[in-house]
């Protein structure tokens, strides 16, 4: 069974050099990156047993530019982030979760938690048959493979439609 140990900031860190991830007015960041930043090694995840280390775009607020240079700060001052897989779970809110998505996964993200159909809260998630689909047209795009026989996919997205 894999270990996830996970850190829970209530309020963004002083003078981050990475914005944080939150709607207008609210303290809460949605994203690790900020407080890496200001603990800079503090940050004992990776230390504590962690092997995820995953990083939200909570409320679908990111772009692919900005989510890219995230994992790039991730991988950069987290001290042994190579002994972790990152993580991404990306909302959908600004109609770019798929493209956050991968361009995590082009920087260095090793897992990408998306649903069928892009069903989730709100604007929904990351939809896994586009992201099946870009790995199966598009194996240049950071040597994806899922895996899926995409032969399935059809009945199974259905089959969910039909549920809700």
């Amino acid at each position: 069974m894999e270990k996830v140990v996970g850190v829970f900031y209530p309020h963004p860190p002083p003078l981050s050099p990475v914005p944080t991830f939150g709607r207008r007015g609210t303290a809460l960041p949605g994203l690790v990156a900020g407080a890496v930043a200001a603990w800079g090694d503090r940050l004992a995840m990776i230390d504590a047993g962690a092997t995820t280390v995953n990083i939200p775009d909570t409320v679908g607020y990111a772009t692919p530019n900005h989510y890219f240079k995230v994992i790039t700060h991730l991988k950069q001052n987290v001290r042994n982030i190579d002994r972790a897989v990152i993580s991404v779970h990306c909302h959908n809110d600004l109609g770019l979760a798929v493209a956050n998505s991968l361009a995590a996964v082009e920087n260095g993200a090793g897992q990408i938690e998306c649903t069928i159909n892009g069903i989730g809260e709100r604007a929904g998630n990351a939809s896994l048959e586009e992201i099946v689909m870009i790995t199966k047209v598009r194996p240049d795009v950071a040597g994806l493979e899922t895996g899926i026989e995409t032969r399935h996919l059809f009945d199974t997205i259905e089959d969910m439609a039909e549920l809700f």
